[in-house]
């Protein structure tokens, strides 16, 4: 088969006019899907903003998780636990701590009592009159021990006095000896000697004076209070007495018999 020129040159020029348009449906297609490409990641955009901005249901919004936070401290575990099994409920006896006559009885069987409630009582009237004895007998041994403390005080007083006085007149009997002495020209050998016999003698009574009362003191230190002292003991005695003619529930529970 022969081609001539011509006939070659039409048919380059029409294999070029088609590649052209071929490359023209290529082009405008890709500009196309490129367009359709945008178009579609703006709607995506649009509609995850229009999401966001949508209101919650009640349902989406209990799916939050609230986490608080929560102080510590050390200490002790309580762990419960459920079990099956028999409780033994002990009876619990009570009974009075004193002797007497059973005076009222505030509860009866089957009754539902508290901790702490009365539950029974003996006759306290004896026990009340010996408190109030005991506490007169208290205050007369308080006024005797009062008494004999200001006594002794005086007594005190007193003894200094003489100690005060026996120690004025040996110092001036030891003034009067040095001063016969110093002028020994003046007196007699009998004066001078009666003189020391004068001090000799108003020594022993500073010291006796001053024995008395170094006693006087430690009397006074060691003044017996035992009858006040007895007492006070005889009043708590009895109070812890009467406290004992009561009964109290000692837990709670029901009165069985």
């Amino acid at each position: 088969m022969s081609v001539t020129k011509k006939g070659y040159s039409k048919t380059k020029e029409l294999l070029e006019n088609r590649s052209n348009n071929v490359k023209t449906v290529y082009m405008e297609d890709d500009i196309v899907n490129k367009k359709l490409l945008i178009f579609i990641s703006i709607a995506v955009i649009i509609g995850a903003i229009g999401w966001t901005l949508l209101p919650k249901t009640a349902a989406e919004e209990e799916t939050v998780e609230v986490i608080k936070e929560v102080s510590v401290k050390k200490g002790d575990m309580i762990i419960d636990f459920l079990a099956d099994g028999n409780v033994d409920i002990p009876d619990i006896k009570q009974r009075f701590l004193s002797n007497g006559i059973l005076a009222e009885v505030f509860v009866t069987i089957g009754d539902r009592v508290e901790e702490g409630d009365l539950l029974a009582k003996l006759d306290t009237r004896e026990l009340e009159l010996k408190l109030a004895q005991a506490e007169l007998s208290l205050l007369s041994e308080e006024e005797k021990l009062t008494q004999s403390e200001s006594d002794s005080l005086l007594d005190v007083k007193k003894q200094e006095a003489k100690v005060s006085s026996a120690a004025y007149d040996l110092v001036d009997a030891e003034k009067t000896l040095n001063d016969m002495k110093t002028y020994s020209e003046l007196y007699s050998r009998n004066d001078i000697e009666a003189q020391e016999r004068q001090v000799l003698e108003l020594k022993n009574d500073y010291y006796v004076e001053n024995m008395l009362l170094t006693n006087i003191k430690e009397s006074y230190t060691h003044l017996s209070n035992l009858p006040y002292e007895q007492a006070k003991l005889d009043i708590e005695i009895i109070k812890l007495d009467i406290e004992n003619a009561y009964i109290y529930a000692g837990t709670s529970g029901s009165i069985a018999y």
